[in-house]
């Protein structure tokens, strides 16, 4: 099929050939292989809060789709983890500047009356929401709602049999011993009226001796000694 041609101010256009999208005019120049030192670049600017996808537009550097094939390589992922917290923390200072920043919260009207400008505080606070949410996703453990611990460190799990033997006799699951109720009894040279009694005489020395008493054991059973004495005087 033939492209049309069509002229323009003298000029041939293949109208076929103008369809089709541009080409990239930094794609010559884009590196396609492994480089350490534009990969330090753009950590290093990434750390500084430069946008990645505004870095890769850039002559010299990878396109977005290389720079992610190379998170393959040894060291790169934690690399680049390192740099996102970096630029988590970049934004989470500027997020801070902007909140304490008030300068442009008031303005002076025509009539010289000091007025709040409203659309000012309403651009801060989304400013700051905007960066609470970003840097919350590339550093939650740091910046999250909820902080977590720190787990980056590769922890083992370790699995071991322990070697038997036929003649070893299988381990057997004991329960654990329960506490029995034993109802206490009666010593053997008091009968029930007398124990009654006895019970019935600490329960009324407990009732009337405060909580914060001192007093020695031998003044309790000498007063109560001196009260038996004094019911039962007139039997003696």
């Amino acid at each position: 099929m033939k492209s049309k041609i069509r002229k323009i101010e003298g000029r041939k256009i293949d109208e076929d050939r103008a369809a089709e999208p541009l080409a990239d005019p930094y794609a010559r120049a884009k590196p396609t292989s492994y480089d350490l030192g534009v990969i330090e670049e753009i950590h290093r600017r990434i750390m500084h809060g430069e946008y990645l996808s505004d870095i890769v537009r850039e002559p010299g550097m990878p396109t977005w789709q290389n720079y992610y094939r190379w998170l393959e390589k040894p060291g790169m992922r934690e690399a680049h983890t390192r740099a996102r917290l970096g630029w988590a923390d970049f934004w989470a200072g500027r997020g801070l500047k902007i909140a304490m920043d008030g300068s442009n919260d008031i303005f002076i009207d025509g009539a010289g009356k000091a007025m709040l400008d409203h659309a000012n505080v309403q651009r801060s606070r989304l400013q700051c929401d905007q960066i609470k949410w970003m840097v919350g996703k590339y550093a939650p453990r740091t910046y999250g709602d909820k902080p977590q611990d720190d787990d980056s460190q590769s922890k083992t799990l370790t699995i071991s049999w322990v070697k038997t033997t036929p003649d070893d006799p299988p381990s057997r699951y004991e329960p654990p011993k329960q506490l029995i109720y034993r109802k206490p009894e009666l010593p053997a040279d008091l009968n029930e009226r007398e124990w009654s009694l006895l019970v019935a005489i600490l329960e009324k020395v407990k009732a009337r001796t405060p909580s914060d008493a001192e007093k020695p054991l031998g003044e309790v059973l000498e007063a109560v000694s001196k009260a038996i004495d004094a019911l039962y005087a007139e039997a003696v």
